[in-house]
């Protein structure tokens, strides 16, 4: 899991990621989780395979923890402006 978007999708490692699955930045969203997985997720490409595999990391991840998360939060990959 990472901060910062990856250059390939981090489930197929084939395609460039279009957004991310993972934890909220926010600690009111998840009151248990640990400060280290804050803002972290899983870049995934555009496929639907990869992103319920990245849910599904994500949801195992919190259980290890002792956390059932309720929701998913996804991480969007802004591009900015040439200029």
């Amino acid at each position: 899991m990472a901060t910062q978007p990856t250059h390939l999708c981090q489930i197929c490692k084939t395609a460039p990621p279009v957004g991310g699955v993972g934890f909220p930045d926010a600690r009111q969203n998840c009151p248990g989780l640990p400060d280290h997985l804050r803002g972290t997720c899983l870049w995934v490409c555009g496929s639907r395979a990869c992103d319920l595999a990245a849910q599904l990391r994500t949801k195992r991840a919190a259980l290890k923890r002792g956390i059932a998360l309720q929701n998913i939060w996804r991480h969007h990959i802004i591009k900015s402006p040439k200029g």
